[in-house]
């Protein structure tokens, strides 16, 4: 309706108006009639005028008020939903930072790990040696077995004679497991040299025989022996550390000495240029797997030496 919406546009001007004719006006309206004499005029009617007065003053008041609290509610709840949307936000940026961390950290470990195998591998090929005969190498190998904890020990050999130094310290003072594969004493024979036959038995009967006796444990230590001719002998220690290298076969003429004088074949191996590489070099990992395929045929084909 028209007069409705005049009220509710100009409540605040009514509302004034009303407070300074009940406020204001009751005053002079008394003075005015005191000033002409008019004694007769009801108190009520200035009471009345007062307290309508006091009244539109109290709703003037009570409509700021509540327009302030209305006005701060607002700001107040802008305020809580900036907050919130920046706490949020915050959040978002810590899980963030967490995640890089993380990562950070993952990318570290990774580095690190990257980084030891790396240095292992300069490591191992700057240790990577080929020596001028065994003597040098299996000093380079009993230190390597002093200091280490050994479980376990690999040797192929044509007696095992000249191994004797790295053998008994292994299974007796390291308690690891050896086998061992020798050269069969016939092939030696059919090669005519009656010298590695008799290293061969006798290396059997004497010193591996007695180092099987001393042991608490007679399994820690197998020998074998194989028929077809040695190339190869080797020592592989836990498979961390692999010695190497090769028996040459001469033709010799030993007519006249006093051992031996039949003999027409010398084989040769502690004499001659000896390897040592260490495990994480390519190196290691060819030499390791042609052992690998021999032990293979050796354990096929070999004849267990009883002990």
């Amino acid at each position: 309706m028209p007069i409705w919406s005049f009220l509710q546009k100009n409540l605040r001007t009514l509302q004034d108006l009303i407070e300074i004719v009940g406020g204001i006006g009751a005053p002079i309206v008394i003075i005015l009639l005191g000033f002409f004499g008019i004694n007769s005029l009801p108190i009520e009617i200035p009471l009345l005028l007062f307290l309508i007065g006091l009244l539109a003053n109290s709703l003037r008041l009570d409509h700021k008020l509540n327009q302030s609290t209305s006005q701060a509610s607002e700001k107040t709840l802008n305020t809580i939903h900036t907050l919130d949307t920046s706490q949020k936000s915050m959040q978002q940026i810590i899980q963030n930072l967490d995640l890089s961390a993380s990562n950070l950290s993952s990318n570290q470990i990774s580095l690190e790990q990257s980084l030891q195998a790396l240095s292992s591998s300069v490591k191992s090929v700057t240790k990577n040696k080929c020596y001028p005969d065994q003597d040098e190498a299996y000093r380079c190998l009993l230190e390597y077995i002093n200091h280490h904890t050994v479980t376990e020990a690999l040797f192929l050999q044509y007696s095992c004679k000249q191994s004797e130094t790295l053998l008994s310290p292994l299974v007796l003072n390291k308690k690891a497991r050896a086998t061992v594969f020798i050269q069969h004493e016939q092939m030696p024979e059919q090669l005519q040299s009656e010298r590695q036959v008799d290293r061969i038995t006798s290396t059997i009967r004497n010193s591996l025989s007695d180092l099987s006796r001393k042991l608490s444990d007679s399994s820690h230590l197998k020998v074998y022996k194989f028929q077809t001719p040695a190339s190869v002998r080797a020592i592989k220690i836990d498979d961390q550390v692999l010695c190497i290298g090769w028996y040459t076969y001469e033709r010799v003429n030993r007519k006249g000495y006093s051992t031996f004088p039949d003999d027409q074949t010398a084989i040769s191996g502690h004499d001659r240029p000896t390897f040592i590489v260490w495990k994480g070099t390519e190196e290691f990992e060819v030499l390791a797997q042609m052992v690998d395929v021999m032990v293979k045929n050796y354990q096929e084909y070999a004849e267990e030496v009883v002990l």
